[in-house]
């Protein structure tokens, strides 16, 4: 069978964590990122910070046989991928609309390190007109 290609994940929270353990778990290659510290180490060591049933055994498995990598560096994650998927939070601003900083910040990184035809999926809950904004980032 034909090696996988790559993946990154951007944001290992609910979304990101999940994903990234059932694709690894299905024999794809997966690249994830995760710029919290103490979250970094946890996943790390094979183990969600949140509770969902059987993602602790499947991140372990997963770690264990080198289909999950979990990283704090873009350029270790990206580079290589045909796919990338945002899955980073969107919290409330104090208006209640969705702040996007972290969004467009996942972009730009990520735009620095992908190569010319690889795939840009955003999975974070955006407004509409979000992509367009994402997507004259991502074209430079």
């Amino acid at each position: 069978m034909p090696k996988q290609p790559a993946l990154t994940i951007i944001g290992c929270g609910y979304v990101g964590l999940t994903t990234a353990a059932v694709l690894a778990n299905c024999g794809v290659q997966v690249r994830a990122i995760e710029v919290n510290p103490e979250r970094l180490a946890t996943i790390k060591a094979g183990h969600s910070f949140f509770y969902e049933t059987g993602i602790d055994a499947l991140l372990a498995s997963a770690i264990k046989s080198g289909a999950l990598t979990v990283t704090n560096s873009y350029k270790e994650a990206v580079p290589g991928s045909s796919i990338v998927f945002s899955c980073v939070g969107t919290p409330d601003n104090p208006d209640g609309s969705s702040n996007l900083e972290y969004v467009h910040e996942a972009a730009a990184r990520a735009a620095e390190h992908m190569q010319p035809g690889t795939i840009f999926a955003q999975k974070s809950t955006v407004p509409v007109g979000t992509g367009k904004e994402l997507e004259a980032k991502l074209k430079g």
